[in-house]
């Protein structure tokens, strides 16, 4: 395996891992509860409920980066060979 095909196995296992990583921590997060209550004191300013959570951004995040990884050598490898075809030809 040349340097170059190693480097990019790598890449698209660590794209993968936090594809699939992101993914499973995105779907177990809790979603933020919030309550209404009647009896608060009005505030001069108004607070919006979050709906996302902090953690589940982040798990986004990182499934979205392990989409582009698997992205990039996907493009690389597809690239790479259309060269060597077009090169032997």
């Amino acid at each position: 395996m040349g340097t170059r095909r190693g480097r990019v196995a790598i890449t698209a296992v660590v794209g993968l891992v936090a594809l699939v990583l992101g993914t499973v921590l995105a779907l177990r997060a809790r979603s933020t509860s919030y309550g209404w209550f009647a009896y608060a004191p009005l505030d001069p300013d108004p607070h919006l409920p979050r709906l996302v959570s902090d953690r589940e951004v982040l798990a986004w995040a990182a499934a979205v980066l392990g989409l582009v990884l698997l992205a990039g050598c996907l493009g690389y490898l597809l690239g790479s060979r259309s060269a060597r075809e077009s090169s032997s030809g």
